[in-house]
C-alpha cells in the first residue's frame, strides 16, 4: 500500500491546525504525507508528482477553484481521487454545481478538529481500498492478457480438434479429453526427395523451405472442413470426418504446389499424398507431464503406406476410401492391387492428379 498523500488547498484553518494532523496520525492505521497549499498555482506540481494523492481538501474560496477540480478530473489517474470541499453552510444549490465535477464530500470550516479528522479518515480508507482492488484488478488483467496471448499461441500448435475439446471440457471443469472412436478419412502426405535436399542446406534454409509447402497444405484442409492432426519432420496427417472432402483438398494441394516456384528457384517441391479411411480412436498417450492426443489405428498405418507408393504429384486412394462416399466411381479410374510394406493382406488403390475426377 502507498503512503497517503494529503494535499490541501486553501486558507482555512483547519488545514494548517497541527492539532488535526497529529488526531489524525494517532486514529490512522498508517503514516501519512500531508501537503499544504495556499493556492491552485503552487498545488498543481503535486499532481505531477509519482507519489500518488490519496485525498484532497480545497477551500472554496481558492481562486479557479472549478477549472482545477475540472482538469484533476478529467486526468484517469485522478477519477476516483476523494474531494473534501469546505463550505460555509449548508447550500443545496451550490452543492449541486460540484457535484459533477467529483466533489461529493462537504465540511463547514467551522466544524470541530475531531469531525475533520473523522471525514479525513473515511475518505482515506475508502480511497486506499478502491486502490487496492483497483492494483488487484490490474494484475488479473495482466495476467490475463498474458494468458490469452499464451492460449493463442498454444493454439496454433494444436490440431483444432483437440483445442475444440478442451474448451468445452474446461467449461465442464473436466481435466480429462476422452477417447473418441470414429471413422474418419486420414490423409498422410511427405515432400518427394525432402532428404537429399535437406542435406544440402542449412537448418534454417530447411525450415523456409518447409513452410513453402505447409502453409500451402494447410490452407486446403481446413478450407475443405478437415483439420491438421500433426506435422512430422517433411510430412503431415490430416484428418476429415469424410473422404470426398478429403480428396478434394489432397487434389487441391497437389494443383497449388504444382506451380509453386521455391524463392530460391530450386526445382518445385511436390508430394506424395496417401488416403484411406475407415475407423480409428483419438486418444491421449504420454506421461504425468506431456500428453499427446493422437490417432490411432491400423487406418492410420495404412494411409502411410499409401503414401510411400503414390507418385510425386498424385493422391494415392483406397478402393474402401472411395466406395465409402456412396458415390458412382469414375468408369475411367482404375484400380490396382498393392502388397504395403509390413501389412499381411493387399489393398486396391487408385492414383489421381490434378484434374482427375474419380466419380461419375
Amino acid at each position: 500500500m502507498p503512503t497517503p498523500k494529503i494535499l490541501s488547498i486553501g486558507t482555512s484553518a483547519l488545514f494548517h491546525d497541527p492539532e488535526v494532523r497529529r488526531q489524525l496520525s494517532l486514529l490512522g492505521d498508517r503514516d501519512f504525507r500531508w501537503f499544504a497549499c495556499t493556492d491552485a498555482d503552487e498545488a498543481l506540481e503535486h499532481f505531477f508528482l509519482s507519489e500518488p494523492i490519496q485525498l484532497l481538501l480545497v477551500d472554496e474560496s481558492v481562486s479557479g477553484l472549478t477549472d482545477l477540480l475540472a482538469e484533476v478530473k478529467r486526468d484517469e489517474v485522478f477519477e476516483f481521487l476523494p474531494v473534501i470541499l469546505m463550505m460555509d453552510g449548508n447550500h443545496a444549490d451550490r452543492r449541486k454545481a460540484y457535484f459533477p465535477l467529483g466533489v461529493e464530500h462537504f465540511m463547514d470550516p467551522a466544524c470541530a478538529p475531531d469531525e475533520m479528522v473523522r471525514a479525513c479518515l473515511v475518505a482515506l480508507r475508502y480511497k486506499l481500498q478502491l486502490d487496492t482492488v483497483m492494483e488487484r484488478l490490474r494484475v488479473v488483467t495482466e495476467e490475463n492478457i498474458t494468458r490469452a496471448i499464451q492460449l493463442d499461441i498454444l493454439q496454433k500448435f494444436l490440431p483444432q480438434t483437440v483445442w475444440d475439446s478442451s474448451r468445452s471440457l474446461a467449461q465442464e471443469q473436466d481435466f480429462e479429453i476422452p477417447e473418441i472412436e470414429a471413422e474418419l478419412a486420414i490423409v498422410f502426405a511427405d515432400i518427394q526427395s525432402f532428404t537429399s535436399r535437406a542435406e544440402l542446406l542449412a537448418p534454417s534454409a530447411v525450415i523456409r523451405m518447409l513452410n513453402t509447402v505447409f502453409p500451402v497444405a494447410t490452407r486446403s484442409v481446413y478450407s475443405h472442413g478437415g483439420d491438421i492432426d500433426k506435422f512430422i519432420g517433411d510430412a503431415f496427417v490430416a484428418v476429415f470426418p469424410a473422404v470426398a472432402p478429403a480428396l478434394a483438398a489432397a487434389l487441391q494441394i497437389q494443383s497449388e504446389l504444382a506451380v509453386l516456384v521455391p524463392e530460391d528457384g530450386s526445382p518445385a517441391l511436390r508430394l506424395r499424398i496417401g488416403i484411406h479411411y475407415g475407423r480409428v480412436v483419438r486418444g491421449s498417450v504420454g506421461g504425468d507431464s506431456r500428453w499427446d492426443h493422437t490417432l490411432i489405428g491400423d487406418v492410420v498405418n495404412t494411409t502411410q503406406r499409401l503414401e510411400s507408393n503414390a507418385p510425386a504429384g498424385g493422391v494415392m486412394v483406397s478402393r474402401t476410401a472411395l466406395q465409402a462416399t456412396g458415390r458412382i466411381l469414375a468408369p475411367a479410374l482404375r484400380f490396382e492391387t498393392y502388397t504395403l510394406k509390413g501389412k499381411g493382406t493387399k489393398l486396391e488403390a487408385a492414383v489421381l492428379f490434378p484434374g482427375d475426377s474419380a466419380f461419375a
